[in-house]
């Protein structure tokens, strides 16, 4: 995915230099939505591997 944006004609008006900016606020927008996917796969992932951890001292204790 290209970030940069090129004109479609060549000007030197104003519109034409603003469609040459960087588009921070989607770039932050895409930033903050991996983000809170990554947050939310961790979490995950922390759940299963808690619930790991219980069903495996639970055998422990049971073979005891």
């Amino acid at each position: 995915m290209s970030y940069f944006r090129t004109p479609e004609k060549e000007s030197t008006n104003l519109a034409a230099k603003r469609k040459l900016r960087f588009p921070t606020g989607e770039f932050a927008k895409q930033r903050k939505i991996a983000r809170l996917q990554a947050a939310k796969e961790a979490a995950d992932a922390d759940k299963i591997e808690i619930n790991l951890r219980k069903k495996l001292s639970y055998r422990k204790q049971k073979v005891s």
